[in-house]
């Protein structure tokens, strides 16, 4: 008995030990135990229980740091779990995720946080899949709303964004399509495209439309072929800017000012028969716009009459203007009727002069010989061909002066015709022939006249000069009645 009673009595003293120590608030468990536990409940999200253990290990090597970063994330996961609640109640899916992205990254298995983001989730779906059905039933709007609601979910707020412009862009089209300012929905149309490529509304209406842009612009194309400049530039601004279209009209514009132009010098060019200018005027214009006004009428008339000219002037004898004239209509028109014919003869016979009377009227001596002034007055072809230059010898002094004829029969070299083959032809007849020797007294103011014959021209159609010993020249004669 002695033995027994002594063994409940240490047991009786160690359970009073212990219910004092508990008594007293104090526990069995070391600071770092709590510590360890404080670090564990930290690793599993558990931030209330965690603050708890951390508080108990008081002093224990970082406790208190711990502690106060618990009670932090506790109070976050709190908060962004009330806050997470509030959007589900208000259908905030894509806030209500966020919310709870931040619960279950710090907190893993707070609450029912797990099943209400599923939940979340699951709307989100329910909302892209209605913004889709929307978009393919062609509300854009409506998809642009549906999407805006699924915030940055699946990039969902980005779509919204784009949709809308979308929207903006095709309701912008439409109205243009309306006011038949096709090139407006042609570029908003695009627009819609570049954002949403399958909308099969913008698709088929851009479709429509690019049908009637490329209608304008074969019209203003034809009409340009026509000749109808008004018309086409009108056609290329109903394109705007479609192929160019607005250019093409501001380059027919600036062209068709050019051509108004040149359309009146060619008109006036005939009416003063400046034949080779109207029609190089003409030629012109009918290259590059072939159909333009009536040009070609026009033309046609030109060529008739200056062919009418031409004939006319071939069968008076004029034989130079009819080169001329059937020289430019050859050169416009190469085979017009029998032009080319025809100005084979005439250059034929402009080459020897018509017999007659040629005026000159042209001063042969220079300032050196001031006593005299010698004309050469003019040219008779006579009925041989030979040339016959007629001369007059004006006493310019204020008395008598004497002119002589030398002796002998034989031709002065001094005095000469040059042709344009550089050739020299000399005189084979002159007046002192029939006078040799003898002197001539003219008064002051007085005239004494005197020719000289040399050989026929073999083209008179050139031009020649008359050299009179060291009385002068007289240069580029053209034998012209």
């Amino acid at each position: 008995m002695k033995g027994l009673f002594a063994k409940f009595i240490v047991v009786g003293l160690v359970v009073l030990a212990s219910l004092a120590l508990t008594s007293c608030g104090l526990s069995s468990e070391s600071a770092g135990d709590h510590y360890q536990n404080g670090l564990k409940a930290a690793q599993q999200g558990d931030w209330d229980k965690a603050r708890q253990e951390f508080d108990a290990a008081k002093d224990y090597q970082d406790a208190a740091k711990r502690a106060l970063d618990a009670q932090e994330k506790a109070a976050t996961v709190s908060t962004a779990y009330e806050r997470a609640s509030t959007a589900m109640n208000g259908k905030d899916w894509w806030s209500a995720t966020k919310q709870l992205d931040i619960v279950l990254n710090l907190s893993p298995n707070y609450k029912d946080s797990i099943d209400l983001r599923s939940k979340a989730v699951q709307e989100l779906e329910k909302v892209l899949s209605d913004a889709t059905k929307k978009l393919d039933a062609g509300d854009l709007q409506g998809a642009a709303n549906a999407y805006k609601a699924a915030g940055g979910y699946k990039q969902a707020d980005q779509k919204a964004t784009d949709l809308a412009n979308a929207a903006g862009a095709y309701d912008k089209a439409t109205k243009a399509i309306g006011a038949q300012d096709l090139w407006l929905a042609y570029s908003q149309l695009g627009v819609v495209l570049k954002l949403v490529p399958d909308f099969k509304g913008a698709t088929d209406a851009l479709t429509q439309v690019q049908q009637r842009l490329d209608g304008f612009v074969s019209d203003a194309e034809g009409k340009v072929t026509n000749g109808d400049l008004e018309a086409a530039i009108a056609a290329y601004k109903q394109a705007g800017g479609y192929k160019q279209a607005d250019q093409k009209a501001a380059q027919l514009n600036s062209a068709r000012a050019q051509l108004d132009q040149l359309y009146g010098q060619m008109g006036a060019s005939a009416a003063s028969s400046q034949w080779d200018v109207a029609l190089n005027i003409s030629s012109q214009i009918l290259n590059s716009y072939p159909n333009y006004r009536d040009v070609k009428a026009k033309r046609a008339g030109y060529l008739e009459q200056l062919y009418t000219a031409a004939s006319t002037a071939l069968s008076q004898g004029n034989n130079r203007e009819a080169v001329r004239l059937f020289g430019i209509l050859v050169s416009a028109e190469k085979n017009y009727r029998d032009s080319n014919e025809k100005l084979g003869q005439a250059q034929l016979a402009a080459r020897k002069a018509a017999p007659g009377v040629y005026p000159v009227n042209a001063r042969i001596n220079t300032s050196a010989f001031v006593d005299w002034i010698v004309t050469l007055t003019s040219i008779e072809i006579l009925a041989d061909g030979r040339l016959k230059m007629n001369l007059a010898y004006q006493n310019n002094s204020t008395q008598s002066a004497n002119l002589r004829c030398p002796s002998g029969s034989a031709n002065d070299p001094a005095w000469y015709i040059v042709l344009s083959t550089g050739i020299k032809s000399f005189s084979v007849d002159d007046d002192c022939h029939l006078h040799q020797g003898e002197t001539f007294s003219v008064q002051p103011g007085g005239v004494r006249t005197g020719w000289e014959v040399y050989p026929s021209l073999d083209d008179a159609t050139k031009p020649f000069t008359y050299v009179a010993d060291d009385w002068g020249s007289v240069k580029d004669i053209i034998l012209v009645r």
